[in-house]
């Protein structure tokens, strides 16, 4: 679930961004700094997805961990 969090939030967020770079910041064409900033965001994303990952792995882990002491 916390992967598909950080997607979700983030799609609505490109969504809200792209909707100001094209017709607010910038009308009808886009910068350069504009367009690297969009494209550092998709690496946040990843990076973000990916320790929500391993925050999900650790909790299993250790939500198995308990399972198996109570056995």
């Amino acid at each position: 679930m916390g992967v598909f969090g950080v997607t979700s939030i983030s799609s609505l967020f490109a969504y809200i961004w792209l909707f100001l770079v094209i017709s607010v910041i910038s009308k009808e064409y886009i910068e350069l700094w504009e367009a690297i900033l969009t494209l550092s965001f998709f690496f946040i994303l990843v990076i973000c997805a990916f320790i929500a990952d391993k925050i999900n792995e650790k909790r299993a882990a250790k939500k198995k961990k308990l399972e198996i002491a109570e056995l």
